[in-house]
């Protein structure tokens, strides 16, 4: 089982990768030139977007700092930006994991509504009562409770998730 950890996730920076990881392929479209739709980045996770722990690496593929999100705006927002463990205020990201076999994440609570795909592989999502096991194209909405994931299975888990503020976290009863 894996230990619980006391408290709620504040902004920490998240581990650099010491060696490059694989890096999650990413496209973006937007407008171009000419003012037809095009794929304005087609290639992987611009290093300082991506990390790697022990079992796990993943890549920050966007960001926004604010919703409403303004499109007209054509920078590229992992460019230059540092990780954190929790999306702007007001804003989002979207992120990719790959986290091998028997790695997981202890027990934590973060002020955020997440919402998270399997992407490949199979993961199992523990709360303090109970427990979910999923698998390729199982989502979850999480919503600011205590939780803890673990990868189940003789394979790695992809998967994919978009993490939003939330104004608190679940208290506990």
């Amino acid at each position: 089982m894996l230990a619980a950890a006391a408290g709620v996730l504040g902004p920490q920076p998240v581990a650099r990768a010491a060696q490059s990881p694989p890096v999650h392929r990413r496209v973006v479209t937007g407008v171009n030139a000419s003012g037809k739709s095009a794929v304005l980045i087609d290639g992987p996770v611009p290093p300082e977007g991506t990390w790697a722990r022990e079992g796990q690496y993943g890549s920050q593929a966007w960001l926004v700092d604010r919703i409403p999100v303004d499109l007209t705006d054509s920078r590229d927002p992992i460019a230059g930006h540092p990780l954190g463990a929790l999306p702007p205020p007001g804003g989002a990201f979207f992120r990719v994991f790959t986290w091998e076999q028997g790695s997981g994440f202890d027990m934590h609570q973060t002020p955020t509504i997440d919402f998270l795909v399997v992407v490949s592989g199979r993961m199992e999502l523990l709360m303090e009562e109970g427990a979910a096991k999923l698998g390729p194209g199982d989502c979850v909405v999480q919503r600011g409770t205590r939780h803890a994931w673990r990868v189940v299975g003789d394979e790695p888990c992809t998967f994919a998730a978009v993490f939003l503020p939330a104004a608190q976290t679940v208290p506990k009863e």
